[in-house]
Order: structure tokens, then C-alpha cells, then sequence
């Protein structure tokens, strides 16, 4: 009898074992497959570069791992450049086989944001903009690339038509410049909203933003002007519609209409720049519509109302001068410091885009 009772305990341990194994192996995790690649899909706003989803490659079925939004955490996921304002971070997930498409409430790309994969506690893994393989960013990546005879980068939006059309070169600020033939389209939209379909729609024209290597040297200005020219030799652009549009890096946008008048229809220079104030002698008869900031703290607003004034006495009728006030500014969410982003409500502004399309020379 003890023997069978004996028997029965062990059978009753035995199976209670199996029983509790098997539970185990069935509500165990799956193992996360590695990450191989990581795209990012953006598009550029008045702040900037902005990401709306991610899409990562496994080497693994990522369909079986039951993830939600929740499990990924998001840091520095900034929409506002100097406020710690934060997006609502990952908001949906769309998995298929070996890929898995992260949607983001929109935010800045280039503040350096994480994004961390959390599990019961625990790190699946994290990445950052250093670990994306690919970015693909709307409107930009329909400019070409190119590099003029005297290795000047720049990218050029041409749309398909079959006559020729207005030409806005895009001089950007002192923060684009380098060799990435990158910046000068997404770190602002100065250059990229002419190339948008509301604006193309109202004013077809070709977009042209070169990007300064040497501080805008006299030479680059050159070189753009030689670029410009091809362009119009393809039959692309108009020669008597062609307009300088852009900022006060190196007084650029106005040293270029100075220097290549005979070249420009119209120039709208946004900012100014005292210590590159050269001889203006030939810009009185070019119509002109410059825009700073009231509070700008460059302090440049008073030189830029000079200016005006002078090129007005010289007997220019055609030059027109906005001075954006701190309440037009805070209506952008420009304040302290982004009182400089006077382009932002100048390249908004459509009375002052529709003024720069009615001028030929």
C-alpha cells in the first residue's frame, strides 16, 4: 500500500512538472529579431526638418512580437526650437514580416531624439539619428544635386514644362553653410517652400539654393550667377525673371544683386548685415522688398530702414521695406532670440511672394 501511494505521489510531481514547463514555455517572450536598417521619412517645416515615421528591418518576423505604441519610449522629441514643448511620441504601429513602421507625432529630427524599445521592463533596444541608414525627406529629395566648375555645391528644383520659367535663387543663412549640400534645404524652408505644390501652383519657377563653403566669397557669388546662367541656356529659366531671395549671411542675397544686377528682375532680401554694407550705386533701379524683424537681435532693423531710405533718395521706386513687429513674430512662435527668423513670416507672407512673381526685367 505504501509502495502504491509512494507511486502515485511521484506520478502526481512528475506530471504537475511537465504541466508547469510546458505553461512556461508557452507564455515565454519571443526573442526580439536585431534591427539591420532604419529609415526615417520627414519633411522640412518653418522650424526646420521634421520626422513623421520611422521604418525599422529586422532579420526576424517582428509580426509575432505583439508590440504596442506604449513600448517605445521617445526623448527630445522637440517641436519648438528653444521651448521644451514635446510630441505625443510614437502613436501607432504597423507591423509586416521583417519590417515594422513606427508613425510619430511630428517633431524636430535634428534635436537629438531617442527612441528606446521597452518590454517588461526591460531594453530591447534604442536608437538615435546617428542609426538611421536613410532619410527621405519630401520636396528635397526632388532637387537635383550638382557642383559648378569652380566646386561650388548646390541643389536645384526644376519642375517639367514645356516653357521656360521664373528662376528664385535662395541664399541661406550663416548656420547652412558647410558641404553637405544638405543644410541649405532643411534646416529652414526658405529654399524648399518655393518648390511646395501650393506654391508652384500659383508661380511655376525653378529653385536654386547654393551652398557657401568660404562665407559666401565673392567667387561663390560668381559661380551661382554661371550656374544661373546654364540654366537659362537649357531653356529651363526665363532670363528676365530671375530673383535673389534670401538672408544677410555675408550680406549675400544683397552683395549678389549688386554684383550681378544686369542678371535680376527683382530681389527680396530678408535681414541685414552692417559690416558687409558695400556700394548699393547699382541696385537703385532694382525693385526690392526687404523684410527684418523690429526687435531682431542683431540690432540690424535701423540699417536695414537706412538702407531703404538711401536706396529711395537715390530715386528708386520700386524698393519696399517690412518691419515685422514682436506680436507678428509671436504669431510664428518666434521670440528672444528667434526675433532673428524674420524669414519666417516673410516666406508666409503672400502678398510679398505674389509682389516678386510680377517682376521682368
Amino acid at each position: 500500500m505504501k509502495r502504491i501511494v509512494a507511486l502515485m505521489l511521484t506520478l502526481v510531481l512528475v506530471f504537475g512538472l511537465i504541466s508547469v514547463t510546458a505553461s512556461a514555455e508557452e507564455t515565454e517572450e519571443p526573442v526580439m529579431p536585431k534591427v539591420t536598417a532604419i529609415s526615417a521619412q520627414t519633411h522640412v517645416e518653418d522650424y526646420g526638418q521634421v520626422v513623421t515615421s520611422f521604418e525599422l528591418t529586422f532579420d526576424g518576423d517582428i509580426e509575432v512580437m505583439a508590440l504596442q505604441a506604449c513600448n517605445f519610449a521617445v526623448e527630445n522629441n522637440l517641436i519648438h526650437p528653444v521651448m521644451a514643448d514635446c510630441s505625443a511620441g510614437v502613436t501607432a504601429l504597423e507591423a509586416a514580416a521583417e519590417k515594422l513602421t513606427l508613425t510619430v507625432d511630428p517633431f524636430l529630427y535634428a534635436k537629438g531624439f531617442k527612441i528606446t524599445l521597452v518590454r517588461d521592463g526591460a531594453v530591447d533596444f534604442t536608437f538615435t539619428a546617428e542609426d538611421v541608414s536613410e532619410v527621405k525627406t519630401d520636396i528635397v529629395d526632388t532637387f537635383e544635386a550638382g557642383t559648378s566648375e569652380g566646386g561650388l555645391n548646390y541643389r536645384y528644383y526644376a519642375p517639367e514644362s514645356e516653357e521656360a520659367l521664373p528662376l528664385v535663387i535662395w541664399f541661406h543663412g550663416g548656420g547652412e553653410g558647410g558641404t553637405d549640400n544638405s543644410l541649405q534645404l532643411t534646416a529652414n524652408r526658405g529654399a524648399v517652400c518655393f518648390a511646395e505644390p501650393e506654391y508652384q501652383e500659383k508661380h511655376p519657377c525653378v529653385v536654386l539654393a547654393p551652398q557657401s563653403a568660404n562665407s559666401w566669397a565673392a567667387e561663390e557669388l560668381d559661380e551661382i550667377a554661371a550656374v544661373a546662367q546654364s540654366l537659362i541656356d537649357e531653356g529651363k529659366v526665363d532670363a528676365n525673371r530671375v530673383y535673389a531671395v534670401g538672408l544677410a549671411a555675408q550680406q549675400a542675397t544683397l552683395r549678389f544683386s549688386a554684383s550681378h544686377r544686369d542678371l535680376l528682375a527683382a530681389a527680396m532680401p530678408i535681414i541685414y548685415w552692417k559690416d558687409f554694407d558695400e556700394d548699393w550705386t547699382s541696385l537703385q533701379d532694382l525693385p526690392m522688398w526687404c523684410a527684418i524683424a523690429e526687435n531682431d537681435f542683431t540690432g540690424e532693423a535701423p540699417n536695414m530702414q537706412a538702407f531703404v531710405d538711401d536706396m529711395t533718395a537715390a530715386g528708386n521706386e520700386n524698393v519696399k521695406l517690412t518691419i515685422w513687429t514682436d506680436e507678428e513674430m509671436g504669431e510664428y512662435g518666434l521670440f528672444g532670440g528667434l526675433l532673428h527668423w524674420g524669414w519666417i513670416p516673410t516666406i508666409n507672407n503672400q502678398e510679398m511672394i505674389d509682389w516678386l512673381f510680377t517682376w521682368s526685367r
